[in-house]
């Protein structure tokens, strides 16, 4: 499907708080089980405990597709009550990622904390991704299996140190749940089966609204098309959200994927039973300042 946001605005100055413990001595925080994997509808899953008692740390790390980022979720008290937008994230000694979080909760309704669009191993000190990540660049025989701590800061309330370990198995069963998942997903649904049905948009032109206008594109007073995939859950919830193009390299995607998660509103996926199912869903979207500035090349041509 096509969407198109035109979206008439001045330019809007954002300041983040900042907010420093760099001096404080982090909780280091040794495994409590071994990696655990699971396989679900919309995800595949690698988790782990890390510390006991009140300082007990749970860690899972997801990807929705063998193409797609990782995401992160920490289950614990030092993270679910954040101090600011920002979290912190550096592996091993490597560079670090500043990335926007979201509250959410685990499994059995313990607060939880998670961060989207996560490489291993590589990153640099600026707010969100700023071009689609190339998972081919990385494996589990490089940066991946390389990882042994990871640390957690800036909006954490006091830094943790999570001694993750070899990790080479677990990502090695993690990718090659994702390389299946991508193919369940995209097939989830065949239009030559009677009955079955794609996920279908609702109020789609409402996802966005004027607030959301890029920075990037306010200051330059720009155009930008963007493709993004949605991950849909069997109640038709976006799981995840992957950028798969755009003509724009420079802009800050994460921001976009955060608000199609928040606000995306879908009915599900059905298979030729009528039974509700998971599946991806593939869109574009076009921020444009005036009308006449939108290209007459349609979004996803512009994206891809």
């Amino acid at each position: 499907m096509r969407l198109s946001l035109v979206l008439c605005l001045s330019a809007l100055a954002i300041a983040w708080p900042q907010i420093s413990n760099a001096q404080i001595q982090p909780v280091e925080l040794e495994p409590t089980s071994d990696w655990a994997f699971e396989a679900r509808s919309d995800t595949c899953r690698i988790s782990r405990n890390f510390g006991e008692g009140e300082q007990s740390t749970e860690v899972w790390i997801e990807q929705s597709g063998s193409q797609s980022p990782y995401n992160f979720t920490f289950v614990g008290r030092h993270l679910t009550r954040p101090m600011g937008p920002l979290l912190r994230l550096r592996f091993n000694e490597g560079a670090a990622s500043l990335k926007t979080h979201v509250k959410t909760m685990s499994d059995d309704g313990r607060p939880a904390l998670s961060v989207f669009g996560l490489t291993m191993g590589a990153g640099s000190d600026s707010y969100d991704s700023d071009t689609p990540l190339n998972m081919a660049k990385v494996s589990g025989e490089n940066a991946f299996a390389n990882v042994q701590v990871l640390r957690v800061d800036r909006a954490a309330r006091q830094p943790l140190a999570l001694a993750f370990g070899k990790m080479g198995e677990p990502l090695a069963q993690l990718e090659l749940c994702a390389r299946d998942l991508t193919i369940r997903l995209q097939t989830a649904w065949s239009a030559s089966e009677e009955g079955a049905n794609p996920p279908i948009s609702i109020d789609q032109n409402e996802w966005f609204e004027w607030r959301d206008f890029p920075r990037e594109l306010q200051l330059a007073k720009g155009v930008a098309a963007i493709a993004f995939r949605l991950t849909i859950d069997p109640t038709g919830k976006p799981t995840d959200c992957q950028i798969v193009g755009t003509d724009n390299p420079r802009m800050y995607t994460g921001r976009i994927c955060g608000k199609l998660r928040e606000r995306a509103l879908l009915k599900p996926a059905r298979n030729a039973k009528g039974e509700a199912i998971a599946s991806y869903f593939y869109s574009c979207i076009t921020f444009a300042f005036r009308k006449k500035d939108v290209p007459d090349q349609n979004c996803v041509q512009r994206a891809l």
